[in-house]
């Protein structure tokens, strides 16, 4: 041990520079490099790097090896330089032919995206993805296109870029992005080294495969959707592998180190996988002359790549949270262990097995795929690493780049062994873990995301292995710069494996999701085919098909449907035929016949309870995961690395901070799963993964409970189960699809909230231990109870009052009006407040229970609060209805709070950063997914008008809308706050209505956060309301305050003309007038021109397509029943709550 150690020091000391392999260390020195001016993190030019790597030796290689010698003999899997090569290279050793795989993927171009998917596309491409070439350094000014900077001497920046802009271009048919690529291509073929070799490098020694492998999948991609490029790039792929071939034949020159070498082998090792797929591409479609070549290519990597299928092995896989185990084992296993490794090595045994022919590999893809998943996965569908695998806490965090590989291993596998699990998996991470990850409008991403992630913030000290302090913010870089131009690989990758071949003559839907496909089965037959879904936000599927001859048409069936519950109708027909998906691969086949067929199929889907560790679950349903959905507050600011202009306005970086309790546990026996209208309308929302717009959500009973952040401003493990006693009252919360929700709690504590459960009992304190210490606490916290409920009762009615007068028009008739309703509200605030509630049976006033002593027969019994009363009239449905008070913005005035008549039905909630309201109101329609046989009619009841083909829409940014919804579940209204997945990231249309009247008297102050700093200092309001003005004049949206300063040149000349500044008022005031259509008449404008009310705007489709202007807009609702939505986001009034049956 101590040689080890003596050797690792004089290794760094003879290295002149830090330890590479990542450790805690490397996270400090990024911090600090960061805050001491550089431009990017570890971003140096080619001279640089030169001069910073050890002319005798690779990078960290003596170290690696080192390490890797102290445990060769338990773990020989792990092989360096002096190693033997797994199989000694024998010219016949390996079969001439490759293993078919399973399902043959369709060439790129093939499959195109529709409705939401297509959407979503659109967005990366006016996005960060599509725009990284205009102004982000690692690909501006990349080495491969004549540039100077680049992250790591492994040059892989660029082509990583590279590879996911291939297919993200070529699956939008986008023109910009393809003639952007082309060129890109051509300078790549242009600067092809005379020998061969691709890329910048100069110095053979540092010739590295590693950066190549993003480069050939690129090509292989290219040269399927572009034939006119197909001859060239097929040329000079084939001259690198000559190149290649003479590499590796001279003791695996480029991929396992030696001395004078000056790269780091272990990438290229690790994720050799990927570069063999790319060589098996060209050996299954362009070998030319070279096949024996390509061949040896294949057969050199495969002998010496890490053998992932002996850390595959039942006796070497390490089943634990790696810190568990010694540090010295963890390092030197640091190429399996490693985060982004784990995701890619997924399919390393498999992509060999084509090559030896040995079906033993399988079975390791599957071991591998099942411990990774049990023993490091989360349930979002992820790999949990923090730059190492950290077992399950939902503490640690999943890294993006890890995401996006594992999505591309799990399509490859279900291609090369056809089970179902793998594109089940993979549906998982491209439906939860990715999008939480990144900000709808795809400007921002997170480095780490954690399971558990109340707050999105720098986190210091932090939980995770190895991350800087700002990896878990978004923004354009947020941590070391690989998931920055790796990210946007993984929908587009996804969407073109969604397709493929059955055999020659066979196409199977193995990725569900919204596509048209264009494709020639064997013997000649063309096939046309599209699928209208809004899959996974709702489990139906209607195909249209055309095809010159009959073929067999398989669709994937998931796991998770309930069979009993699913079906298949043709030409709606009205049969409902059942499922029979395959045992192995899932697949439901189908015979098309010539000519044009049409059918629906669909999936019933349950509730599903995933177990966690520390007695913690996670919510599915269909292929969503649900999570509790944080409130957030925005702050955002220039990329710290882009100062003043060198960014996009819209490239910036976001903390986002809690503003509703996060600390809860939840009653899995009240959960009910919930849909909106426009679940199955012909378009959804867009952005989807906006906070408030899928169109699903799941009710459920929770409390909080004694669960508080650290120190560093992270959520440490839930209590452990005896410890979540609730600190209040229960109230029903939403749980939304956690790719929604960028602030979440998807692994939730639990407790018992039925009558007389312990975990009702209120602890304030330690547990009392003896009968003395019991009276004495009950004591103490009834005098508190009391206190609290007095000063509550007395001064609340009061505060309501006067903000009910300062809310009311300056006229005597309106006084009644105002006492009746502070009348309402006061009974029912004193409800909320003060723990008092009127009973269900006798409508008498009751204490409620909540905050007495935990004596038996002085439980917190939630049946006293509504939940289990007895039957009501029917008149009186058993629903309750609430809406939560939403938060605001920095620089945005919070909304006047606006009084609702006093509800039916009340209970108790809890003291906290959000308001309830409570009242009877009717049931929404059930899901299909309850009622299997009868889907069809709340589908073909909103159908007046022929379907019209899902597409995008000119803008998809600017959506066309459904009519108002009918839903009751609580979503916050967008109208609130504008953060990064509001409306004023939209480059919308901006349609103002026009007329109405003042609905505030002159004397009236309903906002004073407006009306009194104008009479302190007008001038704020003057250069607030002039900067809203020349927003909307350059057609941006008004509402977007992020640029907005309190003191700018507007109100600066305002104050300097002081005595005359009445002009610029004048004229302020004709130009409102003047767009706002306002009529002339001095003293009597026809129109109130509020920012609150162009925040709130209420702009819905009607049912045939026409705009039209809901009157019932405006921040105070519109009653039960009174769902929106605005410009593409949810703004529910509502939420239905049934008491959950106790059987």
């Amino acid at each position: 041990m101590y040689l080890s150690a003596f050797l690792l020091l004089l290794a760094v000391v003879r290295s002149g520079i830090a330890l590479h392999q990542p450790g805690p260390n490397l996270a400090e020195h990024e911090h600090e490099r960061e805050h001491a001016g550089q431009e990017a993190l570890g971003l140096h030019n080619s001279a640089s790097q030169s001069s910073s790597l050890p002319p005798e030796h690779g990078h960290e290689s003596i170290i690696y090896q080192t390490l890797f010698r102290e445990s060769a003999a338990r773990f020989p899997g792990v092989r360096t330089a002096t190693s033997k090569p797994r199989t000694p290279m024998i010219p016949d050793a390996y079969n001439k032919t490759l293993l078919p795989l399973r399902f043959k993927p369709l060439p790129l171009g093939t499959i195109k995206p529709t409705g939401w998917w297509r959407q979503q596309m659109q967005l990366m491409a006016d996005g960060m993805p599509g725009n990284m070439h205009k102004f982000y350094r690692l690909v501006k000014d990349a080495p491969w296109m004549g540039g100077h900077t680049e992250y790591s001497p492994l040059n892989e920046a660029y082509t990583y870029y590279f590879d996911g802009l291939v297919p993200l271009a070529y699956g939008l048919d986008d023109e910009r992005l393809i003639q952007h690529l082309l060129k890109s291509t051509t300078w790549l073929l242009d600067h092809q080294h005379r020998d061969g070799w691709f890329g910048p490098e100069t110095d053979v020694r540092r010739r590295n495969f590693w950066g190549r492998y993003p480069l050939f999948l690129g090509f292989a991609q290219l040269a399927e959707a572009e034939p006119g490029f197909t001859s060239v790039i097929v040329k000079a792929m084939h001259r690198f592998v000559n190149l290649m071939h003479a590499m590796l034949s001279d003791r695996h020159q480029g991929y396992v180190w030696k001395p004078g070498d000056l790269f780091d082998e272990q990438w290229g090792r690790s994720r050799a996988a990927d570069m063999i797929i790319a060589l098996q591409w060209l050996y299954d479609n362009h070998p030319r002359e070279n096949g024996d070549k390509l061949r040896e290519c294949m057969v050199f990597m495969y002998e010496m790549a890490y053998d992932w299928s002996y850390w595959f092995r039942d006796e070497i896989f390490l089943k634990d949270d790696l810190d568990n185990f010694p540090r010295e084992l963890t390092d030197s296993l640091f190429p399996y262990v490693h985060g982004v490794n784990a995701g890619q090595g997924l399919k390393s045994p498999a992509v060999m097995r084509r090559l030896t022919h040995d079906d033993s590999l399988a079975n390791s893809s599957r071991n591998g795929v099942k411990w990774t998943f049990d023993y490091h996965g989360s349930p979002l569908g992820a790999v949990i690493g923090d730059e190492r695998e950290a077992g399950v806490s939902p503490v640690r965090g999943t890294e993006l780049c890890s995401v996006v590989e594992t999505m591309y291993s799990l399509n490859y596998l279900y291609q090369a062994l056809g089970d179902s699990e793998f594109a089940d998996r993979a549906e998982l991470a491209a439906h939860n873990a990715m999008p939480t990850m990144i900000l709808p409008h795809w400007w921002a991403h997170q480095y780490v995301a954690q399971t558990n992630q109340p707050a999105s913030k720098v986190l210091d000290p932090r939980p995770f292995w190895n991350v800087g302090p700002w990896g878990q913010t978004f923004g354009i870089e947020p941590n070391y710069p690989c998931c920055a131009v790796r990210f946007s690989t993984g929908l587009p990758k996804y969407i073109s494996a969604s397709f493929v071949r059955d055999g020659e003559d066979g196409l199977v839907h193995t990725l569900l999701g919204p596509a048209e496909v264009r494709t020639t089965l064997l013997p000649p037959n063309k096939v046309h085919l599209r699928c209208s879904t809004n899959y996974p936000f709702s489990n139906l599927l209607e195909y249209s098909i055309k095809t010159r001859q009959a073929f067999l048409f398989s669709v994937r069936v998931p796991a998770w449907a309930n069979l009993s519950q699913s079906g298949i109708e043709f030409n709606h027909d009205g049969k409902q035929l059942p499922l029979h998906p395959h045992s192995h691969t899932g697949l439901h086949a189908v015979n098309i016949p010539a000519g044009r067929t049409t059918f629906e199929i669909w999936f019933g889907a349950d509730i599903r309870i995933e177990h966690r560790a520390n007695d913690t679950i996670a919510v599915h349903h269909g292929a969503l995961l649900y999570s509790l959905a944080i409130n957030g507050k925005y702050y955002s600011g220039p990329p710290d690395r882009y100062p003043g202009d060198q960014a996009p306005p819209q490239a910036r970086d976001w903390t986002i901070l809690p503003t509703s309790p996060w600390n809860l546990a939840i009653d899995p026996s009240t959960l009910k799963f919930f849909q909106y209208d426009n679940r199955y309308h012909d378009q959804l929302p867009n952005p989807i993964w906006d906070e408030h717009a899928p169109p699903v959500s799941i009710s459920v009973l929770a409390c909080q409970i004694d669960w508080n952040l650290t120190k560093g401003g992270w959520a440490p493990e839930p209590p452990k189960k005896g410890a979540r006693n609730c600190t209040g009252p229960a109230f029903p919360v939403e749980l939304k699809p956690v790719g929604s929700a960028k602030l979440h709690v998807a692994e939730l504590p639990t407790v018992d909230l039925s009558p007389g459960s312990a975990d009702l009992c209120y602890h304030p304190g330690d547990i009392p231990t003896s009968k003395d210490d019991l009276l004495i606490e009950r004591l103490e916290r009834t005098a508190q109870w009391r206190a609290r409920s007095v000063y509550r009762a007395c001064f609340g009615p009061l505060t309501t009052f006067f903000a009910f007068v300062a809310a009311q028009p300056c006229s005597p008739s309106s006084l009644a009006d105002t006492l009746a309703q502070w009348l309402v509200v006061t009974g029912t605030s004193t409800v909320l407040t003060t723990g008092w509630r009127p009973s269900v049976t006798t409508g008498t006033l009751m204490m409620s229970k909540a905050d007495k002593g935990c004596s038996p027969d002085h439980r917190h019994d939630i049946a006293k609060t509504g939940f289990h009363q007895p039957p009501l009239p029917r008149n009186e449905p058993e629903s309750y209805q609430t809406r939560a008070t939403p938060p605001h913005s920095p620089g945005t005035p919070a909304p006047a709070y606006i009084p609702e008549p006093k509800p039916k039905l009340q209970m108790a909630i809890p003291d906290t950063q959000q308001t309830y309201r409570f009242s009877a109101t009717t049931t929404p329609k059930l899901s299909p997914d309850d009622h299997p046989h009868q889907y069809r009619s709340p589908i073909s009841a909103s159908r007046s008008q022929p379907r019209v083909d899902i597409g995008p829409d000119e803008n998809p940014l600017h959506s066309q809308l459904p009519s108002p919804t009918a839903t009751r579940m609580p979503v916050i209204s967008p109208c609130s706050f504008h953060g990064p997945m509001s409306a004023a990231f939209s480059p919308q249309q901006l349609n103002p209505s026009r007329g109405g009247t003042f609905r505030h008297a002159l004397c009236s102050c309903s906002q004073p956060s407006i009306c009194l700093p104008s009479l302190v200092c007008p001038c704020l309001t003057y250069g607030k309301t002039q900067y809203r003005l020349n927003l909307r004049s350059a057609k941006n949206d008004p509402t977007d305050l992020l640029g907005y300063r309190p003191v700018n040149a507007s109100c600066v000349a305002f104050g300097l003309l002081c005595g005359i500044n009445g002009i610029l008022a004048a004229i302020q005031h004709t130009r409102i007038r003047k767009i706002y259509e306002m009529n002339a008449a001095a003293g009597n404008d026809e129109k109130e021109v509020r920012g609150r009310e162009e925040e709130c705007r209420g702009i819905v489709r009607g049912k045939k397509g026409g705009f039209g202007l809901n009157a019932s807009s405006g921040l105070g609702g519109a009653g039960a029943g009174a769902g929106k939505r605005y410009d593409g986001y949810v703004d529910v009034q509502a939420m239905v709550f049934q008491g959950p049956s106790r059987k």
